[in-house]
């Protein structure tokens, strides 16, 4: 079965992210990110997008509003079905950790 394009841009902006990401490009991460959310639609690549941002948000650009938004992303009915029960339990204990 062949993707969509659209979910064929959100994987291909998804890895490109990960790839600024892994390079220290933080804020350029973030955007690509943040395409690859509005690519993808509700999905998996959206959820696995906001938690990228979250931990971005937290760790190097310690920006815990940022942080929250996206982790309450994933936590919203629209992607609730794309969170596992272990990944939603690890999503509220950071927020609940984040001051």
């Amino acid at each position: 079965m062949k993707e969509s394009p659209s979910s064929d841009d959100a994987v291909h902006l998804y890895l490109a992210a990960e790839d600024a990401r892994f390079r220290g490009q933080y804020v350029g991460a973030i955007a690509l990110f943040e395409r690859a959310i509005e690519a993808s639609g509700p999905s998996p690549v959206a959820v696995q997008a906001h938690l990228r941002i979250a931990e971005i948000a937290a760790g190097p650009l310690n920006d815990t509003v940022r942080a929250r938004i996206a982790y309450e992303a994933c936590l919203a009915p629209a992607l609730r079905t794309h969170v596992s029960a272990e990944t939603r339990a690890a999503v509220e204990a950071r927020l609940a950790a984040l001051h």
